[in-house]
């Protein structure tokens, strides 16, 4: 974990691994070949995104949250971020309301629903492993502002071919995962992504 981050978040990321590798994996949220590497495969991952969030969001929504990652992992490095987990499944719904409370993230609110049926809106959206980059554009234009941007997790095996569908779009790959074999992170918004101060 970077240095940069402060002991009490990282003491809440270690609980929020701990309760992923307790109740996630068993009710199926979390691969079981993923639990002795919780950390590094999910939470290390998901706080990879935090410095691409711009400096003005106010909201972020984290589409087909799961078992809240990357939410609840923003949530918690990003405390002055308003971070709605929406999520689906009802199972699903039940666990991240147990982890928010069990975490006290009072910046964090879970969505029972989906991104074609709710109302939410976002200066920022989140999608990890959602499906591919046109379908989660397709879902995050549904609940971003005017301006927002989608901060979508790439597989392995991103490569121009997944612009397929993404017309009109500015499309930017930020964090190229170099390291530890896990793709980029590609930012899609149909705005000046110039005009967007990083954090």
């Amino acid at each position: 974990m970077d240095r940069s981050i402060a002991p009490d978040v990282e003491a809440t990321l270690r609980r929020f691994a701990e309760l992923l590798t307790d109740r996630a994996v068993p009710q199926g949220f979390i691969a079981e070949r993923d639990a002795t590497r919780i950390w590094e495969r999910h939470v290390v991952d998901s706080m990879r995104v935090v410095p691409l969030i711009p400096r003005s969001a106010a909201d972020a929504v984290d589409i087909g949250s799961g078992a809240g990652l990357p939410g609840v992992v923003v949530a918690a490095a990003r405390p002055s971020l308003r971070v709605t987990l929406l999520e689906a499944q009802r199972k699903r719904v039940a666990f991240l309301e147990f982890v928010v409370a069990e975490l006290a993230l009072p910046n964090t609110r879970v969505v029972h629903g989906r991104a074609e049926e709710v109302r939410v809106e976002a200066d920022v959206a989140f999608a990890r492993a959602v499906g591919s980059a046109a379908a989660a554009w397709s879902l995050a234009q549904r609940v971003l502002r005017p301006g927002g941007s989608l901060l979508y997790f790439a597989g392995r095996s991103w490569s121009t071919h997944d612009l397929d569908g993404l017309e009109d779009t500015t499309v930017t790959p930020c964090d190229l995962g170099a390291s530890g074999g896990v793709g980029p992170i590609v930012m899609i918004s149909c705005g000046d992504l110039n005009a967007l101060p990083r954090a």
